[in-house]
């Protein structure tokens, strides 16, 4: 990004305030969009998307939007497959006029996205989040329990969002899918717990990728590329019963039964778009 947009990445930082958000504690855990630097994104993002990029199944999107309205709360479980996947869905979003749409979704995001990298954090700062921790089995006892209070103020601030009509966005991978990676395919398992929390739910497939993810350098560092992308939502689901469709059809060989969830979210996301795991 820094080869091409170091311009306008200098300008992005100097509208970022370094210290908002660089720390997260329980009670920060829901950190509001700041927005002097989205229009700044979206420049970005229309000079690297292709012609016949934008949103297909956005009827189902609008519903979902219309049950989190209603006080039915409303999940979207998307693919993740590059850390320009929110302000590409804004801008697309914008181009349907649908602004409104999008701010009225809240991500799930890890705490790494503001706490690293300044030019990540400027990123992340552009849309509303509720922030939470990822477990390690090397974080420390102190670590550990930091981590815990923030997840449970977490928690509680999803139940207040979604009684104000909130849609929650959450990546079922955890981490962008890196193409070889067989690891970063595959849903968390501790998705499921956070599935159970909603009514109704929809699914998100993505095609293209204009900022192919590395390991060995920071998204600054990434190089974009012009690419078509599409986002494709799919039908609204009942939570419940496609629970209860997924048990009737569950091998009686599969043992792990949030694993089997999971991987069946993976599978309905993957339908929509790209699929990783055909390399």
């Amino acid at each position: 990004m820094k080869a091409v947009y170091g311009e306008q990445l200098a300008q992005i930082l100097r509208h970022s305030d370094p210290d908002l958000f660089a720390v997260t504690t329980p009670e920060t855990v829901f950190q509001v969009a700041q927005t002097q630097n989205r229009e700044r994104f979206a420049a970005i993002i229309d000079d690297l998307l292709l012609p016949g990029s934008g949103v297909e199944g956005l009827e189902n999107l609008r519903s979902l939007h219309e049950l989190a309205a209603q006080g039915r709360p409303a999940l979207v479980l998307s693919a993740h497959v590059s850390n320009l996947d929110v302000p590409a869905l804004y801008t697309l979003l914008k181009h349907r006029g649908e602004e409104a749409l999008f701010e009225d979704i809240i991500f799930i995001a890890g705490r790494k996205l503001t706490e690293g990298c300044k030019s990540i954090k400027s990123m992340a700062e552009v849309f509303s989040r509720v922030v939470i921790s990822a477990k390690s089995s090397k974080m420390s006892e102190e670590e550990t329990s930091v981590g815990l209070a923030i997840n449970k103020a977490a928690q509680r601030k999803i139940a207040e969002l979604q009684r104000r009509g909130k849609v929650f966005l959450l990546y079922p991978t955890g981490t962008r899918t890196r193409p070889g990676v067989p690891r970063t395919h595959h849903g968390l398992r501790e998705i499921y717990n956070y599935l159970r929390k909603f009514e109704y739910c929809v699914f998100c497939g993505v095609r293209g990728n204009i900022l192919p993810p590395r390991d060995d350098v920071d998204m600054i560092d990434e190089f974009p590329r012009r690419d078509r992308v599409v986002y494709t939502f799919g039908k609204v689901r009942g939570i419940a019963a496609w629970l209860e469709e997924l048990e009737r059809r569950r091998p009686e060989t599969v043992i792990d039964r949030k694993q089997y969830v999971v991987d069946a979210i993976m599978d309905e996301i993957y339908l929509l778009g790209d699929d990783p795991r055909r390399g």
